[in-house]
């Protein structure tokens, strides 16, 4: 039987080697692009299979010239590559010293259910005392995709998130509270971060520049972005390009919960 499958006399444990060798290399390309998702690399790995295509379709139709030329920039490829994707590497890198690698990244958040229930505790908490004390807020909360590369100027935090801190750092007077705070798993990693603005037209001219640069990142990636007017204490959030005003205690309980827990169906219901 073994010698009418494998004619050449491989036996079983060259075929578990050769699956165990692709299979890891499978899976650390696939989590390399995970990765990558939301960030410029994304769209380099889509350039780089458009070149691919381009390259074959040459070679297919007989484009010396062209191929030639594609040829040559293959040659550089390798080098380009760790160039290019440098930031991502280094992210894979930073996962693997902390053990997410291994874990996925399904959400933003890790652990067992009763700490991630917590960490919205936490936020929610920190979003009621400063929407009653009329302090503006922008708070950034990660999903799949990294925002690292639409943030500017940021200050690095890598800090526990807690209801105290979140209200700290947005105190008026501290030197951290003009920007937004990113929160990626249960830790503020950045703070007086400057995002993109969005440049819709119908989102209204009353709009201030907290509420676009919260449009604006979600937008861009899949964060889910709280904000808090400064004028009036309402509490906004802007997922999908899309922006949810005046929300109450309990309805941004509830979109948190269904971002990032799954736990309600009524995502897209304002209240009334």
């Amino acid at each position: 039987m073994l010698e009418w499958l494998f004619p050449n006399g491989i036996g079983w444990r060259e075929v578990l080697i050769a699956l165990l060798d692709i299979g890891i290399i499978s899976f650390f390309i696939y989590q390399l692009m995970l990765l990558a998702k939301g960030t410029r690399g994304w769209y380099i790995i889509q350039g780089l299979i458009i070149f691919f295509i381009a390259l074959y379709l040459c070679n297919l139709l007989g484009l010396e010239t062209v191929s030639w030329v594609l040829d040559r920039f293959v040659m550089l490829l390798p080098v380009a590559l760790v160039i290019l994707f440098y930031p991502e590497l280094r992210a894979l890198l930073e996962e693997l010293g902390r053990l997410g690698f291994w874990a996925g990244r399904p959400h933003i958040f890790f652990g067992a259910k009763k700490s991630q229930l917590a960490v919205i505790d936490e936020i929610v908490r920190a979003v009621k005392n400063l929407a009653a004390k009329r302090i503006g807020a922008l708070i950034v909360l990660e999903r799949q995709m990294r925002v690292d590369d639409y943030i500017y100027q940021s200050t690095p935090i890598d800090a526990e998130l807690s209801a105290r801190l979140i209200e700290s750092i947005f105190y008026p007077g501290n030197p951290l509270h003009d920007g937004a705070i990113v929160v990626r798993g249960n830790r503020i990693v950045a703070a007086s971060c400057v995002l993109p603005l969005s440049n819709k037209d119908e989102v209204g001219e009353n709009l201030h520049t907290r509420h676009r640069a919260g449009l604006g990142i979600s937008e861009l990636t899949d964060a889910v972005v709280i904000i808090i007017s400064e004028e009036t204490g309402s509490i906004s959030l802007a997922y999908e390009g899309k922006l949810e005003h005046n929300l109450s205690e309990n309805r941004l309980r509830e979109l948190l919960s269904f971002f990032f827990l799954r736990e309600s169906k009524d995502v897209g219901k304002t209240e009334a």
